[in-house]
């Protein structure tokens, strides 16, 4: 596939120096050093190569952001518009790599040749993305769901992500305010407990970008592997369990669901993410003929696969966005006792990912 690819710089070597490990010789071992590299890709240069693709050119010099109210791509939301290089030049680049990031956000911009011509561009990091722990660990934040703060966009504790379900209601983190956080941190390590923060990440050695706005959700773990599954068990748990509308041997079409998957205390169908995102699409389908129109279950989790139909569209507009506030609240009440976990509460940030 890499050869297909010919419009990308050929990859070089890094040395990143060497680690001490034990090898074999006869029955013993003796300690020896290995030579650790890693494999980069040059970014300017594969720019370069891009730029000289006609119809790459055409999309970097005459620009697409659109104008009928839809979002398609992160040239059409509103971070786009207000972002302090892409609103002055709506033509830069972006590109994670930050060896040559600075020469790409330089005032002079930086001279690709491009069809033999000398062209000046300037650019940055648009977004990073990543599933939740990879952009919790670039980022610089506490990995994992034991942490204290475990949203990187706001300083929500715990209780309050329970109970608080619109970005409004949360202390959202700012760029100038994280900066402090990770000042105070370097003088004492103990505080990245009360932050929720390791380290400064290298990413903010960018002029334009910042991990508390360029690291958007994991749409993936959040809701087809989260939120989605985790929905969709309290329902149908409620359905054979309790109202009797249908039975596990009417749903088991194809991926079986044990009746002791239904009862234990996970917060999962056991279900890939691509088996969830079929059987979500599918359930109205093979059951909806079973459960009554009005039950208020079966409505919530039509919102929420409006919400995946938003998420997951490949465009969308401003309006379609404000449904994914309505879900939260109608869930505590009609599943009492069940408990808002991590990843429902970063949808809550979703919209302002999107827009």
């Amino acid at each position: 596939m890499y050869d297909c690819l010919n419009y990308l710089e050929d990859p070089r070597r890094v040395r990143l120096g060497y680690r001490s490990m034990q090898r074999r010789s006869g029955t013993r071992y003796k300690e020896v050093l290995r030579e650790e590299e890693a494999i980069y890709i040059p970014l300017l240069n594969s720019l370069e190569q891009l730029l000289n693709k006609a119809s790459i050119l055409q999309e970097v010099l005459n620009g697409h952001q659109r104008n009928d109210g839809k979002i398609e791509d992160f040239c059409d939301g509103q971070i786009f518009r207000s972002h302090s290089l892409f609103s002055k030049d709506p033509t830069a680049l972006q590109q994670p790599f930050m060896n040559d990031l600075q020469k790409l956000e330089q005032d002079g911009e930086h001279q690709f040749i491009v069809q033999g011509e000398r062209r000046s561009l300037a650019g940055t990091i648009a977004f990073v993305s990543g599933d939740n722990l990879g952009s919790q660990l670039i980022g610089g934040f506490k990995e994992g769901a034991g942490a204290h703060l475990k949203c990187r966009h706001c300083m929500g504790g715990s209780n309050a992500l329970t109970s608080k379900f619109r970005a409004k209601d949360f202390t959202l983190r700012t760029k100038a305010g994280h900066l402090h956080q990770c000042q105070r941190i370097e003088a004492n390590r103990d505080l990245g407990k009360v932050y929720g923060v390791n380290r400064l990440s290298i990413l903010c050695k960018s002029r334009y970008f910042s991990v508390i706005d360029g690291l958007p959700g994991d749409v993936m773990h959040d809701l087809l592997e989260g939120v989605l599954q985790y929905e969709c068990k309290e329902m149908l748990k409620t359905f054979i369990n309790e109202e009797k509308y249908l039975t596990l041997d009417q749903l088991n079409r194809p991926s079986p669901i044990s009746q002791q998957t239904l009862n234990n205390a996970y917060n999962s169908l056991k279900q890939k993410a691509a088996q969830m995102w079929c059987l979500a699409r599918f359930l109205p389908l093979m059951i909806g003929s079973l459960v009554p129109e009005d039950d208020e279950h079966w409505q919530l989790f039509q919102i929420l696969l409006e919400i995946m139909d938003v998420v997951l569209s490949p465009e969308t507009t401003e309006h379609a966005i404000g449904v994914l506030e309505e879900h939260h609240y109608r869930f505590i009440d009609l599943y009492p006792g069940r408990s808002i976990i991590p990843k429902m509460h970063y949808m809550v940030h979703y919209p302002a990912h999107m827009y």
